[in-house]
């Protein structure tokens, strides 16, 4: 699978429910100082934000794939911002290519979702 320069995949939709607890697992491609090479966002359609990942060490590959998690709560923390900015409602969750070339996903390439609690009330975003 590609994702085309600056696109994105839309991987999971919750609404009309927001998740309230949750979590996400990622295996995806990473540079040599371990930074992801994409973003995972989430919020709610249309306004979603690039979630802060945490990675697992001892099961990366600098410059190759690693693997990354991060809590699922609308405390969590946007990346590249100050301290204090938050997702704030979660009903969406997608991969994003923030490049300006296309990349293939390699073969073990994951994002695995799990949602432990969710309640009514996401609202409507006007698109």
């Amino acid at each position: 699978m590609v994702i085309p320069s600056n696109d994105y995949i839309h991987v999971y939709d919750a609404s009309p429910y927001k998740i309230v607890n949750g979590h996400i697992a990622t295996k995806i491609p990473c540079d040599q100082s371990y930074q992801p090479i994409l973003n995972i966002l989430v919020g709610q359609a249309p306004k979603l934000q690039s979630i802060q990942l945490h990675m697992i060490e001892e099961l990366s590959t600098p410059g190759k794939m690693c693997i990354y998690h991060a809590d699922l709560e609308p405390s969590s923390r946007v990346t590249h911002t100050t301290p204090g900015v938050e997702i704030g409602t979660i009903t969406d969750i997608a991969i994003q290519n923030p490049t300006a070339e296309s990349i293939e996903l390699p073969p073990t390439t994951t994002l695995d979702i799990g949602v432990n609690e969710i309640e009514p009330g996401a609202g409507e975003v006007e698109h």
